[in-house]
C-alpha cells in the first residue's frame, strides 16, 4: 500500500469526519466535536485520506458504545520519530463497555473484538481497528486503547502519525478583516463548544464574550457592547430560541447565529422562530467554514474572499446574457447586497418580500430568472417554486436559482427535490453567482442560451467540483474517492430503476431517480441532474406511461458524465485514476 504525499488541513480534514459522523450520533442524543490543542500545526504533508479513515473508523465505533453526553475529538502532537517531521496524536473516548487490559493487545487484530456478545449487540467484526492500526503503523505511528474494563467509564482510543512540514496557511482561521475587533457573545452549556468557538472566531480576528447560560448571557448584553451573539439551542433552562427572543426583545437590531443539531428548516417550523430575530443557523457539529458563512450573513459584510472577487466582475455579462431578473428575499441587507452584484453585472432586478410576492409579480409580467430566498415569511421559497411549477408549464415560466446559506445540511437537496434549476451559497460568492446565471437559458431561446464555456456548458461543471473541493480543505485526493466511488456505483441505479420500471413499482423507480439526481448534483453533473429529477416527478405523480424513454435518456447521460467525470476532474487537480 503506497501513502500520498500531498499538503493538507488538519482542521478541514477532521472537520469532514465529524460532519459524517454527526447526524448519526444526534440520532442518540450525542453531540460530537473537536478539541485541537493550541500550538498544533494545523498544516502538513502527508495522506490524508488515510488519516481521515482512521479517524472515521474510531468516531464510528465511539458512537456504537456510547449512550450519552458527548464525543470529542482532540489533536495535539506527539514526539515525531525522525527530525524534520510533525508529530500528530490524536484520541477519541467513549464511554461504553470499557475493555479488559488483557484483551487490548487483541483488539487490532483483524475481524476480532473483545467479546463474541459484543458483536451480537452492538455490530461489526473489529476490522475497522485492525485497517487502522496498519495505516498508523505505515505513517510511522501506532494505536493503542486506554481502558479500566470498566463498565461506563468506556474507553479511549488513541492514535499517532507523523507527517511532513509545509508553508500552506490554514484557509478556515485565517484573520478576517470584515470581521476584526468585533465582539461576540458565545453561549452555550457545552464548555468544549464554547472553547472551539472561542478559538474559532479569535482566529478571524474578533472578541469574544463567553457564558454558560442564559442568566449570564443577559447580563453581559448589559454591560457591555455586543456585535453578535452566537447561541447554542438545546440548554438547560432557556433554550436558544427562548434566548434569542429574550436578546431580539432588548437588543433588536443585535445580529443572532443559532447553533442546532437540526437544519434552520425544521427549527423555522417552530412557533417561537418569528419572535427570535435569529438571522442564520449553523448545523452542529461546529465547523469553521459554516460557521464562517453563517457570520457573515447575519453581519452582513463582504468577506475579505469576497472582496477580491469583486474585483474580477464581468460587468459586460448582462449585455452578452441579457435577463429578466426577479429578486426573492425577505432580509433588507441580503437584499441590498444581491442588488449591488447584479447591478455591477449590468442587471437591474425587481424585488419582492416572499413567495407569495413572487407569485404576484410573475402574474403582471413575465421573467427569465427568479433569485429566490429559501426561508422567508408567508410563503418560502420552495413552496413557491412548487406552485411555479403548477401553474406556469415549462418555457413559460422562469429558471429558479435558490440562494442558501452553506451551513444548511440538506438545504441544497430540498432546493432540487422541489424544482429549483440551481443554486449559490450565502453569503453570494461573484464567482458562483456568476456562473449561475450563465447556466440561466434566456426564454424562448432554442438552446440554453448560455455562454460558450466549457466549464459550466459541459457534462461537468468545473465551479461545483471546485467548491466540493474547498468544502473538503483543497483534498484531492478525497475528491477523487468519491468520483470513483460514483462511476462505480451509479449503474446499479439505471439498473434499479428499469427494475422498478419492469415490476411497475414507481416507488422504486422515485427512489432511484432521487439518489442519481442528487448524486448529480453534488459532482456539478447539471443535465444529468435534470434527467434524473424529471424521471423522479414522473415516478412521484405515478405517470409510468413514458418513463421508459426517460430512463433511457438518464442513462445515456450518465454514461457521458462517467465518462467526463474522471477526465475533467484529473485536468483540473493532476489527480490519476485507475484505468
Amino acid at each position: 500500500m503506497e501513502l500520498e504525499r500531498a499538503p493538507f488541513d488538519l482542521r478541514a480534514c477532521i472537520e469532514s469526519v465529524v460532519d459524517l459522523i454527526g447526524p448519526v450520533a444526534a440520532k442518540k442524543g450525542l453531540e460530537v466535536a473537536y478539541d485541537i490543542e493550541p500550538g498544533t500545526p494545523e498544516t502538513a504533508v502527508g495522506d490524508v485520506s488515510r488519516l481521515r479513515q482512521i479517524l472515521l473508523n474510531l468516531l464510528n465505533n465511539a458512537v456504537k458504545f456510547t449512550e450519552t453526553g458527548e464525543i470529542v475529538v482532540t489533536a495535539g502532537t506527539s514526539t515525531s520519530t525522525r527530525p524534520g517531521t510533525i508529530g500528530y496524536h490524536l484520541s477519541v473516548p467513549d464511554t461504553g463497555i470499557g475493555i479488559p487490559p488483557d484483551r487490548a493487545d487483541r483488539l487490532f487484530a483483524s475481524f476480532i473484538q473483545a467479546d463474541v456478545s459484543t458483536s451480537r449487540r452492538y455490530g461489526g467484526t473489529g476490522l475497522g481497528l485492525a485497517i487502522s492500526r496498519r495505516l498508523a503503523e505505515l505513517m510511522d505511528g501506532t494505536i493503542w486503547v486506554e481502558s479500566a474494563g470498566v463498565p461506563g467509564q468506556g474507553s479511549i482510543f488513541h492514535v499517532t502519525v507523523e507527517a511532513g512540514p509545509t508553508q500552506m496557511t490554514p484557509t478556515a482561521l485565517r484573520r478576517d478583516g470584515s470581521f476584526a475587533d468585533r465582539r461576540a457573545l458565545i453561549v452555550d452549556d457545552n464548555e468544549t463548544n464554547r472553547r472551539l468557538m472561542t478559538a474559532i472566531l479569535g482566529a478571524w480576528g474578533m472578541q469574544t464574550v463567553v457564558t454558560p447560560g442564559s442568566e449570564e448571557a443577559l447580563t453581559a448584553l448589559e454591560d457591555g457592547r455586543i456585535d453578535l451573539a452566537v447561541l447554542d439551542m438545546l440548554m438547560p433552562g432557556m433554550d436558544g430560541l427562548d434566548l434569542a427572543a429574550a436578546i431580539h426583545q432588548r437588543a433588536p437590531g443585535l445580529p443572532i447565529v443559532l447553533a442546532s443539531s437540526v437544519s434552520q428548516h425544521d427549527v423555522a417550523a417552530d412557533p417561537r422562530w418569528p419572535a427570535s430575530g435569529i438571522g442564520a443557523v449553523v448545523t452542529k457539529p461546529i465547523k469553521a467554514s459554516p460557521l464562517h458563512a453563517a457570520v457573515a450573513t447575519v453581519l452582513g459584510t463582504t468577506s475579505d474572499d469576497v472582496a477580491e472577487a469583486t474585483s474580477a466582475l464581468d460587468e459586460g455579462l448582462a449585455s452578452r446574457h441579457p435577463l429578466r431578473i426577479l429578486l426573492a428575499e425577505d432580509n433588507v441587507v441580503n437584499q441590498k447586497l444581491a442588488i449591488r452584484l447584479l447591478e455591477k453585472l449590468g442587471y437591474r432586478a425587481d424585488i419582492v418580500a416572499n413567495g407569495l410576492e413572487a407569485l404576484e409579480a410573475l402574474e403582471r409580467q413575465t421573467y427569465d430568472l427568479l433569485l429566490s430566498d429559501v426561508q422567508m415569511p408567508e410563503m418560502d421559497g420552495l413552496e413557491a417554486t412548487r406552485q411555479i411549477l403548477g401553474r406556469w408549464p415549462e418555457g413559460e415560466r422562469p429558471w429558479i436559482i435558490a440562494m442558501t446559506a452553506e451551513a444548511m445540511s440538506g438545504d441544497r437537496e430540498r432546493c432540487l427535490e422541489a424544482g429549483m434549476n440551481d443554486y449559490v451559497a450565502k453569503p453570494i460568492r461573484v464567482d458562483e453567482l456568476v456562473a449561475a446565471i450563465k447556466r440561466t437559458p434566456r426564454r424562448g431561446s432554442s438552446d440554453s442560451g448560455q455562454e460558450a464555456d466549457p466549464q459550466t456548458n459541459g457534462p461537468v461543471d468545473e465551479s461545483v467540483l471546485a467548491r466540493l473541493a474547498d468544502g473538503t480543505g483543497g483534498d484531492a485526493g478525497f475528491v477523487s474517492e468519491l468520483i470513483e466511488q460514483f462511476v462505480s456505483d451509479t449503474p446499479a441505479l439505471v439498473v434499479a430503476a428499469r427494475a422498478g420500471l419492469d415490476a411497475g413499482d414507481a416507488d422504486e423507480v422515485r427512489r432511484a431517480a432521487h439518489t442519481l439526481k442528487s448524486n448529480a448534483a453534488t459532482f456539478g453533473a447539471h443535465q444529468l441532474a435534470g434527467r434524473s429529477r424529471e424521471l423522479e416527478d414522473a415516478a412521484k405523480r405515478g405517470v409510468l406511461e413514458d418513463a421508459s424513454a426517460r430512463v433511457d435518456a438518464m442513462a445515456r447521460e450518465l454514461d457521458i458524465v462517467r465518462a467526463a467525470l474522471p477526465a475533467v476532474w484529473q485536468r483540473m487537480s493532476g489527480e490519476s485514476f485507475p484505468s
